[in-house]
């Protein structure tokens, strides 16, 4: 294989754990969704990095502006409560302003307050919409943004944008340069170590859309490549919502280990959509224990030394 740097720690110690036809992603996201994606190869490979544990697809391949706009479709997609804005305003400093990278509908500026809120989003409807309630959002990346203004925020937050950059690194970066000297940095993220790390033909989390998985061990490599303290770690319960996806994702996984089959990011084939209905309908007669797994998100605080 051609030399590969890990995006998030540049190491080259490193492991294939699937090649995924592309051709494959395209008819999943259409038959699943109705959604149509596209990709310039004819294969991506998913790797995970020995160094940070990062989870991550070569090549990067980020969703467009289309994808987005056909995604903003679904209700759930941007939802004005997420179960992390409760987690993350716990650890929001008192006064000081925080900035929100990737704010989508802006809604965290109603738990921050609209006066010491400020967010980087890319979408013009959005923008616009934010501008109308009298919300400041700013059409920039994090790393121009932070170049521009440094050391500025008692907090940066972003919640499940992480996954979609193709250079965490210098996203991560941008986020730490923003920062005070004392200041917090929230992270949240779709948790590999629960029930994301279990669920097989989870077609939002591969290219074009997610095109990183983050596990407990990434998270806190963030610390350590970083200088940063780590606040706290806390896991989202398995959501109402969620409860079908996890249920069927359990039976999934012991329907295919009876039949000695390997687990596999996407698999489209026919036996293996068979087994997906019948752990659905298992899942629905016989309900599993899901006490013991870590429900879609991990939200991490730090603090700038």
């Amino acid at each position: 294989m051609n030399q590969i740097t890990c995006p998030l720690c540049q190491s080259t110690d490193m492991k294939i754990v699937e090649s995924i036809k592309t051709s494959d992603i395209v008819e999943a996201y259409l038959r699943i969704l109705s959604v149509t994606t596209n990709f310039q190869t004819d294969q991506v490979r998913y790797l995970v990095c020995s160094r940070c544990n990062l989870g991550f697809f070569d090549p990067m391949a980020t969703g467009d502006k289309k994808l987005y706009e056909q995604l903003q479709q679904f209700d759930w997609y941007y939802m004005s409560d997420k179960p992390e804005y409760s987690l993350a305003k716990k650890y929001l400093p008192r006064s000081g302003k925080v900035l929100e990278v990737g704010s989508g509908k802006a809604a965290f500026a109603e738990i921050v307050g609209k006066d010491r809120y400020v967010g980087l989003e890319f979408n013009d409807e959005a923008i616009s919409r934010a501008k109308s309630i009298s919300v400041t959002l700013i059409k920039e990346s994090i790393e121009s943004y932070a170049a521009r203004c440094p050391n500025q925020y008692s907090a940066v937050v972003s919640f499940q944008v992480l996954e979609h950059v193709s250079n965490p690194a210098a996203f991560v970066q941008g986020c730490v340069d923003s920062l005070q000297v004392g200041g917090h940095l929230i992270l949240a993220v779709p948790n590999h170590d629960g029930i994301c790390g279990l669920a097989q033909n989870s077609i939002l989390d591969l290219p074009p859309h997610h095109v990183s998985h983050w596990s407990d061990k990434t998270m806190h490599y963030l610390a350590k490549q970083y200088d940063l303290e780590m606040v706290a770690i806390d896991f989202e319960n398995i959501a109402d919502f969620h409860v079908p996806w996890a249920a069927r994702a359990i039976y999934e996984q012991k329907l295919r280990n009876f039949f000695r089959l390997n687990f596999k990011l996407l698999d489209i084939s026919l036996f293996s959509r068979f087994l997906g209905k019948v752990a659905s309908i298992i899942a629905r007669i016989i309900p599993p224990d899901l006490s013991a797994i870590k429900g879609h998100t991990v939200l991490v605080c730090y603090r700038k030394k």
